[in-house]
């Protein structure tokens, strides 16, 4: 074996941010287990009759969706060596049956196994990987066994350009990242809770960077009108634009969004908020006991679920500072 192959079907799996980063650092932790130093990916978004895109509707309505995922990849560096899209099933056949003894392979499916599938049963959580693949099994397996996961990292470039960026409008505070979103659901970020937090730490050491989609902004330019806080979309909106600015805080504050598994692999402390875990599906995708809140495998994150208001989150954030400050941590990337 030579490389770790990777397959992201469309057809099959979301198009969502957090989900295929799960994905990548599943491939990281293959490499690694098994001593390798490349990994193969392969993108298929077939959009043939007898394929089932779930991402279709987020690709056509929000181009620039299908551009970052693409390029997600980039979080693992040089150990990425060839990266493929195919837009038909039957081409990419052709290449599963080419190279598949060369290669272990994530999902586990066997060397016959063809594309399209006649049925998708995203209930099938196996935990060899056949089914439905987003698991964590591999993670948990590999952190058991090693105490670490392999780190994910922005490219360097970018990470040089959003530490100028943070230094700049930080001043010397405390450079702290809050991540907010706007969902009409029951993960929307309550705007109430973040101002009072933000009002409270008005007159702090500590500096904010505001991150949410460039849709979003003018649902929390209030925010802006603290001086120690700063919008990052009104003046750069890359997605690894934001993922650089997390790896460079020295703690983050997150809801329940695609931005949280960059948190777990990059290694950085981390705070989340969140109203509601999950359901049955959650707890078997994630292999999460009712009694966790958060993967053993990111040491770093310190998740709350359920209601929660300005005070828990000031008393939480507070807790865990003083407890990064207390032990002599420091950021290694600032």
């Amino acid at each position: 074996m030579d490389s770790v192959l990777g397959v992201y079907n469309y057809m099959q799996m979301p198009g969502f941010m957090g989900d295929q980063i799960v994905f990548l650092e599943i491939l990281n932790v293959l490499r690694e287990g098994n001593g390798l130093k490349k990994i193969d990916i392969c993108y298929i978004e077939d959009r043939g009759p007898r394929a089932r895109n779930h991402c279709t509707a987020i690709f056509d309505y929000r181009p620039e969706a299908k551009r970052y995922l693409f390029s997600l990849h980039q979080l693992l560096g040089v150990y990425v060596n060839e990266v493929h899209h195919f837009s038909s099933s039957e081409r990419f056949n052709d290449y599963w049956e080419a190279n598949y003894d060369r290669c272990i392979v994530w999902p586990r499916h066997p060397k016959e196994h063809r594309w399209p599938v006649s049925k998708i049963d995203t209930d099938d959580y196996s935990v060899d990987g056949t089914g439905f693949h987003h698991i964590f099994n591999p993670l948990y397996d590999f952190y058991d066994e090693c105490g670490y996961l392999p780190k994910m990292a922005c490219p360097e470039d970018i990470v040089d350009k959003a530490r100028v960026f943070m230094s700049k409008h930080s001043k010397g505070n405390v450079p702290i990242v809050l991540q907010v979103r706007k969902r009409f659901d029951c993960r929307d970020t309550s705007l109430g809770v973040w101002e009072g937090f933000l009002n409270h730490y008005r007159n702090s050491e500590f500096h904010f960077f505001i991150l949410c989609h460039s849709y979003e902004v003018e649902f929390f330019r209030q925010f802006g009108d603290f001086e120690n806080v700063t919008l990052t979309k009104d003046y750069l909106s890359d997605v690894f634009f934001d993922m650089a600015c997390l790896q460079l805080a020295y703690l983050s504050v997150f809801p329940n969004g695609g931005l949280v598994p960059f948190g777990w692999f990059a290694g950085i402390p981390g705070l989340l908020f969140g109203r509601l875990l999950g359901d049955g599906h959650n707890f078997k995708m994630t292999g999460l006991k009712d009694h966790e809140s958060s993967p053993r495998f990111a040491p770093t994150f310190r998740e709350f679920w359920g209601v929660y208001d300005t005070e828990l989150v000031v008393k939480e954030f507070q807790g865990y500072f003083d407890e990064l400050r207390l032990s002599g941590y420091t950021n290694s990337n600032w």
